[in-house]
């Protein structure tokens, strides 16, 4: 069931218990009314009613003594006026009265006949001036007749009196009945408030308390803890299991960033060696490529003077020869040092080559941890949608809780502390988020940084492929010099007979030389150029190592 409707229940029977006991209450109060509209309207006006007949019969007996003493007309006008008041009161009390007081009535009429043939005979006497005939009416048959309406007027009176008290009493009976149904209805309906409260503590506060508790370990790092068991069918049930898929993705997730990060920093270290081996071999080929250039520059003299030489051939020929020999050691050894440089150039040429996997390696690495940190930003993005929706409901909960008033404040409380967790949560998923942003930066910033190692890397490469081809036109050019000079060597004795020639050749070998000097200082150039390039590459490397430890650092505060 859910909360929605657990609260609805409870309102509702709430409510149920409200209307009930306001039916039962105005039911007694309805009750109530009766007996007083009964005692005050009905039998308080009976009272007053036969208390106006006695007024009346005394009045007749009154007036007509005063007629029979003073024969005026005003006595015998008043006589007239009490008696058709005392006609007019019976029948109202007859239109007024129940079944049961009808015989009460029967008999006021009857006796107020009889008072009323009497009365007309005495007044008949009286004014045929016949006193004794007269005072006879008055005594006997009048007097009977006037004790008789007395008598059942005390006691219509006395009747009335009874079932006032009566009436008294029931309302009485009903006041204590309305009290105790009160009562009860505020018991039973203190018992269910009682009953809820409990039941709302058990299958909301509780299970709201151990998911903050959860919570609270995950925004101090530790993700290692169990899932959260709850059996409830409710929106709580469903953010406790929305609760543990997010943990357990969240705790599969640090997991792999983690081996990444590992993987990240073995790359790093691998790409620093890397770096440093080339660097190490870039050097060694500097230096080679300094003592070529300098072979080079000594060929090149040696040219110059075997021109000279060749100018003064008459005088030079032996000179002629010994500098043909001493340039075709230095031609040997410019071989051999062109073809070790062109070895190392092919090892270099290999190492960058592991530089640039190693690199490309390492930027997918990077760029699947950068993927990685956006999925946990779309995990805490989830989490902060959680939080708005628990807030929105908290806040539901505080507006019903409010409307209903002294009986809510237990729902109240239920509300705040909902609203509570959602405010941390909301604070833990925020915290999640900046950590990810700024690992996200500091990804973003290494892949542009390795992106840039890969560019350094591809161009050393192609620099050292011009080089390799430098050293192989030297090597080519070297050979062609050993060649020249193998064939001066031999053409020696004929240097007389083909001094111009051999003037010729020697200027051609003087201008290789100077080509290969050339050479040798691009190539230079090159290697510095190259050595730069693989001071970028160290300076990337570091500063890949120094983000992946601080990664690794990072990732140390959450407990798998």
């Amino acid at each position: 069931m859910k909360i929605g409707t657990k609260l609805s229940a409870a309102f509702y029977l709430i409510i149920a218990v409200i209307i009930l006991t306001t039916i039962l209450n105005f039911g007694n109060l309805q009750r109530i009314e009766e007996v007083q509209t009964q005692a005050f309207d009905h039998r308080v006006e009976r009272i007053l009613l036969a208390e106006e007949i006695r007024y009346d019969i005394a009045q007749q007996g009154l007036f007509l003594r005063a007629y029979f003493l003073e024969r005026t007309d005003e006595n015998l006008k008043q006589l007239e006026v009490f008696a058709t008041q005392l006609h007019e009161n019976i029948e109202t009390y007859r239109a007024t009265s129940s079944a049961q007081s009808m015989e009460s009535v029967e008999q006021l009429e009857r006796f107020n006949e009889q008072f009323n043939v009497a009365l007309r005979k005495a007044i008949t006497a009286i004014e045929a001036g016949n006193n004794e005939e007269a005072l006879n009416y008055i005594n006997d048959p009048l007097d009977e007749a006037n004790a008789a309406l007395s008598q059942i007027a005390d006691e219509i009176k006395e009747g009335q009196q009874i079932g006032l008290q009566m009436a008294k009493e029931s309302n009485e009976q009903a006041l204590g009945s309305s009290k105790w149904s009160l009562l009860l209805a505020l018991f039973v309906s203190l018992i269910i408030t009682i009953c809820l409260i409990v039941l709302i503590k058990r299958t909301v506060t509780q299970p709201l308390q151990i998911l903050y508790k959860s919570a609270k370990h995950i925004v101090e790092g530790d993700v290692s803890q169990p899932d959260i068991q709850l059996k409830q069918k409710d929106e709580i049930g469903d953010l406790a299991n929305v609760f543990n898929s997010m943990k357990a993705n969240l705790n599969q997730l640090l997991q792999s960033v983690q081996q990444n990060s590992e993987q990240l920093s073995a790359a790093a270290e691998q790409l620093a060696a890397s770096i440093e081996e080339v660097s190490a071999s870039t050097e060694e080929m500097t230096s080679q490529m300094s003592v070529t250039a300098k072979t080079a520059q000594i060929a090149e003299h040696a040219a110059l003077d075997s021109t000279y030489v060749m100018d003064e051939a008459a005088n030079g020929v032996k000179n002629i020869t010994d500098a043909s020999q001493s340039l075709h050691v230095a031609s040997r050894n410019a071989g051999t040092i062109a073809i070790n440089g062109s070895t190392i150039i092919t090892k270099a040429q290999q190492q960058m080559i592991t530089i640039e996997q190693s690199t490309t390696l390492v930027n997918e690495l990077v760029r699947k941890l950068t993927k990685q940190t956006e999925e946990i930003e779309t995990m805490a993005d989830t989490i902060n949608a959680i939080t708005d929706q628990t807030n929105l409901l908290a806040l539901n909960a505080s507006i019903e809780a409010a409307r209903a008033g002294e009986n809510g404040k237990g729902f109240a409380v239920v509300a705040d502390e909902v609203r509570k967790l959602a405010e941390q949560s909301k604070i833990s998923a925020t915290a999640i988020s900046e950590l990810t942003s700024e690992i996200h930066k500091e990804t973003h910033d290494v892949v542009n940084a390795v992106d840039g190692a890969i560019f350094s890397v591809q161009e050393g490469v192609a620099i050292i492929g011009e080089a390799g081809t430098s050293f192989t036109d030297i090597t080519n050019a070297v050979d062609h010099m050993t060649n020249q000079i193998e064939n001066v060597s031999a053409t020696v004795e004929q240097l007389h007979v083909q001094t111009q020639k051999v003037s010729s050749s020697v200027h051609h070998l003087s201008q290789s030389a100077a080509t290969t000097a050339s050479n040798m200082k691009n190539v230079a150039v090159s290697m510095e150029e190259q050595g730069d390039a693989m001071q970028q590459v160290n300076g990337v490397a570091t500063l890949l190592a120094t983000s992946a430890t601080d990664l690794q650092r990072e990732l140390n505060h959450f407990k798998v």
